[in-house]
């Protein structure tokens, strides 16, 4: 089943991210228009369904929809969860509310593009970003070896 999708402002997706300390955060940016985190979403359900059960692994999507969507919250919310159906996401998504630029500097990304995940570790400090759409079962595998070594760090 598909998660609900709700709506965040920074200071409301900082404390989600905040929240998670403790544990390794998969955080994922992507939105429906950006053909690039279409394509590459069916490596990352595959990797979250991987690590589903494992109690020191969280998952979320941080859609930025908004940022090219005008449309009332009620028709962003269906789009991104029809979406996140389609796609077989079973994870949080949020939608960013804000500013573009806020969002940016406030997480500290640097390309400023999606799709763009970034993994944290168990303290909340960035262990792995990825600015590039992931391509291939290698970069899963890739991001896999980080999510362990961010679980083995954080003991």
């Amino acid at each position: 089943m598909p998660p609900a999708v709700t709506f965040a402002d920074l200071r409301e997706l900082e404390a989600h991210i905040d929240a998670q300390q403790g544990r390794v955060l998969v955080a994922h940016h992507f939105a429906t228009w950006c053909t690039g985190c279409v394509d590459e979403m069916p490596l990352l359900v595959k990797l979250h369904a991987a690590l589903v059960n494992d109690p020191d692994v969280a998952f979320v999507g941080v859609s930025w929809e908004m940022f090219m969507d005008d449309s009332p919250r009620e028709a962003v919310a269906r789009t991104v969860g029809d979406y996140a159906a389609a796609s077989a996401i079973d994870f949080p998504v949020i939608v960013y509310t804000g500013a573009p630029d806020a969002l940016i500097q406030g997480l500290g990304i640097t390309s400023g593009t999606i799709p763009h995940t970034a993994v944290y570790g168990r303290d909340g400090a960035i262990a792995l970003r990825v600015s590039a759409p992931l391509e291939s079962e290698a970069d899963i595998v890739s991001l896999r070896q980080a999510i362990e070594g961010a679980k083995a760090r954080g003991r």
